[in-house]
Formats: C-alpha cells, structure tokens, sequence
C-alpha cells in the first residue's frame, strides 16, 4: 500500500482501535474510505475524492480526485488551487487566458479517451494530472436501529433527556442549553438552539474516537455540534449543517469522520464542517465551508462555497486558523457593505437641496412682478386720453347753431299788413 500522509494515518490509528459491535465496522469502512484517499495522496494531494466528475464553482483548495472518464467544465469564477486527478487522456480545452499549471502525464492507462475538460476564462486550476486510475469507493452499512423508544424535545436550560439508554429522537429547540450526549445509539437528532448552543459529543482528553450511530442529523440556523475530542458520527440517511451552525472543533478537524448512507450531506451557506465526510453513495453539496476532506459518490461546491482541503488531516491543523470560517462572517460583513446602499439616500438628500435652489428660480420667476409692469398696461391711464373724447363734448356746442334756424323769422314776410290797403274805402 502507498504511504499515506500524515492526515490519514492519524486518522487510520485511531480508527482501528475500535474493538466491537458498530465501532468496528465502522474503522473498516473508514479504513477503506481512506485507503483511496490515502491511493490518490500517493500521486497527489487529493482533498476530494469522487467517483463522478464534480461540479465546481466555488473554491477548492488542495487537490481533487476523479475516477470517471467523464466531461468536467471549469466555469468563470472556479478556483481549484492544487491538481485534478483523473483517469485517462481527456481532451484539453482551454477557452479564453484561465490560469492553469499545464497538463501532467501519469503512468496509469491511456483510457479512457476522447472525454473533454474545459478550462473556461476567469477560472483558475493548479494543474490537470491525467493517466491516473480509478480506484473504488467502499459502501456504507445502514448503522443498527436504536433500541430506546423515548422521543425527546427539551426546551430549557437543564432539561433532562432521562436514560439515554430508552431514548430515540432528541430535539433541542431555540432555548434549549448545551446537552452532552454519551456515545451510542439514537433515532434523528434535531437542533434548533441559539447560537453557540447544542450537542456535544466526544470525550475530553479521550484518544480513542466515541461512535455516534443516528438515523438523520439536522442542525438549524446556528446550532452547533460540539465535538471535545475524536468521534466517527455514522448517519443512515441525510445530514443537513445550515446557515450559522457548525460541526466539529476548529482547533481539531482531524477528531471529526462524518459517514453518510444515503442522501447525502448539505453544507448551506454560513454552515461548516470541521473534519473528514464521507459519503460514498450521494452527493457532498457545499453552500458554506467544509475543513478536511471529501469523499463522495458527486461532489457540487457552488459559488461562495469553500471546500479547504489542505491535503488532508496534517494540513487540516493549519485550517484550525481556519478561524477562516471567520471568513465565512466576512461574507455577513460583506451584506454590511449592503448598507453601503444606504449613502444612496445620503445622495438623495443632495438631490433635494437641489430642488431648494429651484424655488429660488422661481422667485426669479418673481420678475413676472417686474411683468407687474403690465401697470404698463397703466398705459391705459394714457387711454386717459380718452378725455380726447371730451373734445366731442365741444362739437355738441357746436350744434348750438341750431339757434341759427332762428332765420325761421323769415316768416317776417307777413307784410299781410300790406292789406291796409282798405282805407281807401274812403270814397264812401
């Protein structure tokens, strides 16, 4: 067998120690699981090891693995800062200036042939390392069904859950305190705490891993899984880390090996996982940060999704720095700078003593009291030369000479006394 890195025989140590029941299954599938990682690490760093090709627009950094010959496409934005292993000659494409490392012969077979992998502009790939063979991924058994038939939902601070040994499902809601949960096994385990708050596994100063077997494993906007020391947690079916909530020890990703059966594992954004998750059946998603490694049937890590690898458990101690999910509250910084928006208004605000001086236009307006100067239409009061029209009373006097029909005393011809006349009547 290959030497494996320091990550994996840290891991592989501790794992074998299981002695019975469960635990000793589950060293052997993790035994497997990690002897095709620790395969890959012989040729290169592989901090994701998939069967199928993954899908990648976020960011890796360490190396992947793939054991299918099929199409990869490294869109605008991907980052894969280490190798990508696969089996094979694809068929390179590069399209526009990405930064890539070059393309790196192995020494496994030629096929399969003629698959493509596109390296698309703003992406960005440490180096493509074909000829790689594939290796196998070990399947998973269902962990055993618990024996307790206690459903338990604690509210407070202080709640007891009763014997561990007759319960089933826990469910801690927004209240609820930190619970320490003694190794075993248990039915589904929801939290739905405050922040910081929720189960604590392991043992302190322990060196040997406590086993946890569950049916389903959901953690809620900032409820956390503790871990105090090494543990191997093995989930039949889905385990979902969503915004604000944790697994695992920053300080110690190497004391966490998540086993998913089926439906995978989600890591939704502002979620993280400190440790190894393995889920050779489904698909690992990563939204939020995962710190450690990898292994799955398909792997998606989308855009702001981060998957720090850093070639395994022995690096993975540099990830406890990876107080860098402190990072992952930068991003809550970066919806800070979302009130950046805010000096929009601060601009508004600028608009609007604008608008002021145009009221002092109009008061420039207010020369239209200058076309108060219609009081020029006061020329009107020089229509007081309509005493003009007094001139007209003068013609009236003028008709006056209407006395001058006064000659009507030419009628004066009544010299009728001309008639006088009869005196001479006088004969008689």
């Amino acid at each position: 067998m290959a030497r494996l890195p320091l990550d994996v025989s840290y891991l592989l140590a501790q794992q074998l120690s299981f002695l019975r029941g469960w635990g000793r299954l589950a060293a052997v599938v993790s035994l497997a699981v990690l002897g095709a990682v620790g395969s890959a690490d012989a040729q290169g760093t592989a901090g994701a090891t998939v069967r199928h090709a993954p899908s990648v627009n976020g960011r890796v950094e360490g190396s992947v693995r793939q054991f299918l010959g099929e199409n990869v496409s490294l869109n605008s934005g991907a980052v894969v800062t280490g190798s990508w292993l696969v089996p094979g000659t694809p068929n390179v494409t590069l399209n526009g200036s990405p930064s890539f490392g070059g393309t790196t012969a192995g020494s496994g077979s030629t096929s399969p042939s003629g698959w493509g992998f596109t390296i698309n502009q703003g992406s960005q790939l440490g180096g493509l390392v074909t000829r790689t063979d594939a290796g196998t991924l070990p399947a998973l058994s269902g962990p055993p069904t618990p024996s307790g038939t206690r459903d338990v939902t604690l509210n407070q601070p202080g709640d007891s859950p009763g014997a561990w040994s007759a319960l089933r499902n826990l469910t801690l809601n927004a209240n609820a305190g930190d619970v320490a949960v003694p190794a075993g096994t248990y039915g589904a385990f929801i939290a739905s705490t405050a922040a910081g708050k929720g189960f604590v596994f392991g043992v302190a100063g322990a060196t040997t891993p406590a086993i946890y077997n569950l049916q389903g494993l959901t953690l809620n906007s900032s409820a956390v899984l503790k871990v105090v020391g090494p543990v191997v947690i093995n989930v039949k079916t889905i385990s979902i880390v969503n915004s604000g909530a944790y697994v695992g020890n920053s300080a110690n990703p190497a004391w966490v090996t998540l086993n998913v059966v089926q439906g995978g594992v989600t890591v939704n954004s502002g979620g993280v996982i400190y440790g190894a998750v393995n889920a050779p059946a489904d698909t690992v998603m990563v939204n939020g940060l995962v710190v450690g490694t990898v292994t799955a049937d398909a792997l998606t890590v989308n855009a702001g999704g981060l998957l720090q690898c850093g070639g395994g458990t022995s690096p993975p101690p540099t990830p406890s720095p990876t107080a860098t999910p402190t990072p992952t509250r930068t991003p809550t910084p970066l919806a800070t700078p979302t009130p950046t928006n805010t000096p929009v208004p601060t601009a508004t605000p600028t608009r609007t003593p604008t608008p002021t001086p145009l009221p002092t236009a109009t008061p420039t307006a207010t020369p239209l009291p200058t076309a108060t100067a219609t009081p020029t239409s006061t020329p009107t009061p020089t229509a007081t030369a309509t005493p003009t029209p007094t001139p007209t009373p003068t013609p009236s006097p003028t008709a006056t000479p209407l006395p001058t029909a006064t000659p009507s005393p030419t009628p004066t011809p009544t010299p009728s006394p001309t008639a006088t006349p009869p005196p001479t009547v006088t004969p008689t």
